[in-house]
């Protein structure tokens, strides 16, 4: 879940989400491995901003890494009533079934996605200032989140302050993991989703208290 996570938590949280329903005796080994692979995407987005813009990993770095610590500690506690022995293959199973992101489709699809944000961003910003970035920061981290997140750091560099831009990427992170939430709700089993909220309940929660730093 965590190494998934480094590579796109939205796409475990579809595939698991499906799993579930066939696997409904199974609660916590899914519910751990969604926390856990949305707890490494705060991570991962620390790690693209310190690679694009450290002045910005100051303002970013304590929310991110609180809602992070506060999945992982949760995460934590599921996996102790986790009955892992026998879903284990079936995890295994959609794991392996996980295309490889180093492909040429895929960063040419990342590359389309990444300009369409950073136009779309740099308009937003032109026609309704910082409302108009963080409107589009949520819409477009609904689905993902590497896209805004590099869109902002290098808008960071000249055109926006780092505390815009560090609220930008924190409301991506946010509707991220609110979208990853509820879609599991409505399409995945309703136990599992329920335990997957109440963690990501209090990330957000945490979340929104940490911006206090920026």
């Amino acid at each position: 879940g965590f190494m998934a996570g480094l590579i796109s938590s939205t796409a475990l949280t579809l595939s698991f989400a499906e799993q579930s329903k066939k696997d409904k005796a199974f609660v916590n080994p899914y519910a751990f491995a969604v926390v856990i692979a949305s707890s490494a995407m705060f991570f991962r987005m620390m790690l693209e901003v310190a690679v694009l813009n450290g002045a910005l990993l100051e303002k970013v770095a304590v929310p991110l890494a609180t809602m992070g610590g506060v999945g992982i500690l949760s995460a934590f506690f599921l996996w102790l009533k986790n009955d892992k022995t026998k879903v284990v293959k079936a995890v295994e199973k959609d794991v392996a079934a996980m295309r490889s992101p180093f492909s040429i489709f895929s960063a040419l699809k990342f590359a389309l996605f990444f300009v369409l944000i950073l136009f779309v961003s740099k308009f937003a910003l032109e026609v309704m200032g910082n409302r108009g970035l963080y409107l589009t920061s949520f819409i477009s981290g609904l689905m993902d989140v590497d896209a805004i997140t590099v869109s902002v750091a290098n808008l960071a560099r000249a055109e926006i302050t780092r505390s815009s831009a560090a609220i930008a990427v924190i409301i991506a992170a946010m509707a991220n993991t609110l979208f990853k939430g509820f879609f599991f709700l409505f399409f995945g089993n309703r136990k599992v989703a329920l335990r997957i909220l109440a963690v990501f309940g209090l990330i957000l929660i945490a979340g929104a208290a940490s911006l206090i730093f920026i």
